[in-house]
């Protein structure tokens, strides 16, 4: 009987002929198994990546509103308003 299983590839009788397949299913297992957890890290590094980078440039458009603020909070002079602001309209 073990030289029937020899021959045929199954490990001492059981499932006799299907050894070779049962070790291909259980490494093909194993590397879908790793592939997955490699994905999901990835996307967690990526996700983690984008959440900590911080808003947007803002638009155009936006930068003539903050403009606006920093000179009603005081934080430029009238001169400078004027500059910045006919700057940003040349662009």
């Amino acid at each position: 009987m073990l030289h029937e299983s020899i021959m045929t590839g199954s490990v001492a009788g059981w499932m006799p002929g299907m050894g070779g397949a049962m070790m291909t299913m259980m490494v093909a297992g194993v590397v879908l198994i790793l592939a997955l957890f490699v994905l999901i890290v990835l996307a967690i590094v990526w996700l983690a990546r984008r959440l900590s980078a911080g808003q947007p440039e803002a638009p155009a458009g936006d930068a003539e509103q903050l403009l606006r603020r920093r000179y009603a909070a005081g934080e430029i002079n009238d001169e400078q308003f004027t500059q910045q602001r006919q700057k940003l309209r040349e662009r």
